[in-house]
């Protein structure tokens, strides 16, 4: 999840704006138990479930609109070049799909937490996003019936 809001690969090969051209879609895994103790400040940022995963998606999405914007700037002139190929045509934010925390680890993860991260997605510009429960037990009570 730290991919979002770290513009460097956490030593771990994953950067934004290397993986938005070439994916369909990109899920960051913003589970707030799995965040580290006082990031950003909070002591434990279980407690802070909405606000963490708004901020991390929030940032992706913005990263995702800046290299779009960068790669028009490119096309638009010869001296600015963005690490992109040449066919790839934007839309970078629309690729985000939140990964949602749904089991309990660090914290009791139940209706309101669940919906918590649904609607901190939609707030943050991200319209998809995907639940795990390595249990494979969902919380059917956060989600809305079509």
């Amino acid at each position: 999840g730290m991919t979002t809001t770290n513009k460097d690969d956490l030593n771990i090969g994953q950067v934004l704006e290397n993986a938005f051209p070439y994916f369909d879609y990109i899920a960051p895994m913003v589970y707030p138990s799995h965040y580290p103790k006082n990031f950003n400040g909070w002591a434990n940022p279980n407690h802070y479930i909405y606000e963490i995963v708004y901020m991390s998606m929030k940032r992706a999405f913005e990263r995702g609109e800046e290299f779009d914007a960068q790669i028009n700037l490119s096309k638009a002139s010869s001296t600015i070049a963005v690490v992109a190929p040449s066919w790839y045509t934007g839309e970078s934010a629309k690729k985000l799909r939140t990964w949602i925390q749904d089991f309990d680890y660090g914290g009791n993860y139940d209706v309101v937490e669940v919906r918590e991260q649904i609607q901190a997605s939609y707030d943050a510009g991200v319209d998809s996003f995907m639940i795990w429960s390595p249990s494979n037990i969902y919380t059917l009570g956060a989600l809305e019936k079509e």
